[in-house]
């Protein structure tokens, strides 16, 4: 028996914000990358820090640089924890700082 857990797309869109996070990289047959992301501006009913996740062709991101992001971003709640997760599954990054982007289907 596993965690039950209710997901729910709480933003879709663009956004641009600042990465606050050490980018780190997971997975055998298929790379992701995940990086903490802070909100330039404030989104109504939108966290102002949560985690970019990234499937497939891996941008380059360093702690500071200002990223533009295209896709969707999940509340992710289950009874055994305290707090939900909000995880931003980005389609699309554009790097502000290094000045280029990376578009990918989620």
């Amino acid at each position: 028996m596993g965690i039950k857990m209710a997901k729910e797309i709480i933003f879709k869109g663009e956004m641009t914000g600042t990465v606050i996070g050490d980018q780190k990289f997971y997975g055998a047959t298929e790379i992701y990358s995940i990086f903490a992301f802070k909100l330039d501006k404030e989104i109504l009913g939108v966290p102002d820090e949560f985690i970019v996740h990234i499937k497939g062709n891996i941008p380059y991101v360093r702690k500071g640089d200002k990223i533009k992001i295209d896709g969707n971003l999940i509340k992710i709640e289950s009874k055994d924890w305290k707090l939900p997760i909000y995880l931003f599954k980005a389609k699309k990054l554009y790097n502000l700082t290094l000045k280029f982007s990376l578009i990918r289907e989620i």
